[in-house]
């Protein structure tokens, strides 16, 4: 059963990916400045293509989102999501990974190289013995441990570069 807040992602991902979005551009300048109320954070990738907002079909302020390449998690991540959840109650934590991801690819590539490269790298070799999906065993191992850390359900989701579509894992 999905929480509430996994399914309105996911309905908003559905209405992105049919190009029937239904979040009009708006002035939601005097709402936003009084505060925010997110009602899910999305840690993902801080790959250009892969915008929160757009892809959940969201207005500003609905999603507090965290990104960084390849969502590698760092203290400043946890503490992001932390301050999500226990200030700003959001009810739910989305890691979304995606499709063609340049810092998996480089961790496949080179997995001593750089620093993106080196956290990836346990799931690359872990993935490499058991013929699973990198990125997709990235964005689950990413969601255990920060579920570990957090005080709030973590889904790992991946989402299709190619389809617009966002499947859970």
């Amino acid at each position: 059963m999905n929480a509430p807040e996994l399914t309105r992602l996911l309905e908003g991902n559905a209405r992105f990916a049919a190009n029937t979005p239904d979040q009009p551009p708006e002035n939601l300048l005097p709402q936003l400045v009084a505060g925010q109320h997110p009602f899910a954070a999305v840690f993902a990738c801080a790959d250009s293509r892969v915008a929160p907002e757009i892809i959940f079909n969201q207005p500003l302020g609905a999603i507090f989102t965290v990104r960084t390449a390849g969502h590698v998690i760092d203290d400043a991540v946890i503490a992001s999501l932390e301050y999500a959840v226990d200030t700003l109650g959001v009810g739910l934590v989305a890691v979304v990974a995606h499709e063609n991801c340049g810092a998996v690819k480089a961790a496949l590539a080179a997995p001593a190289s750089g620093m993106l490269a080196q956290a990836i790298a346990p799931v690359v070799t872990d993935a490499n013995r058991t013929g699973a999906d990198v990125e997709r065993a990235h964005a689950r191992e990413t969601a255990r441990l920060l579920a570990t850390r957090l005080n709030a359900p973590v889904r790992a989701l991946r989402y299709s570069l190619s389809t617009g579509k966002t499947e859970v894992l």
